[in-house]
């Protein structure tokens, strides 16, 4: 794959314990920042069925440089506290590159 193939990243979430409605409306809201960003397909809060507190935020990038983009830029910072605010430690991430689409 080249770099202008898609990328999912993926956000680990450990949050506060009694926090849950928090924690959603926070992605609600790092959600109408990421629909403003140039390269932005999708994403979503999935919540670990085998346990209370762990989630995952999911989002989908066009490519590495939209990711990389946003990344570098200010409304990451304002992403990253509006999650943070709920967390029990600052959220990890990984970058996955697109492979097989099914």
């Amino acid at each position: 794959m080249t770099s202008s193939e898609p990328v999912v990243v993926l956000a680990d979430l450990w949050m506060q314990p009694g926090k849950r409605p928090e924690l959603e409306e926070a992605a609600r809201q790092a959600g109408a920042i990421l629909r403003r960003q140039p390269g932005f397909v999708a994403g979503r809060l999935l919540h670990f069925s085998g346990g209370p507190y762990f989630y995952v935020f999911e989002t989908t990038w066009t490519d590495r440089a939209a990711w990389e983009a946003f990344w570098t830029g200010d409304d990451a910072l304002g992403v990253r506290a509006i999650f943070d605010s709920w967390l029990l430690q600052p959220f990890a991430y990984r970058v996955h590159d697109v492979k097989v689409v099914v």
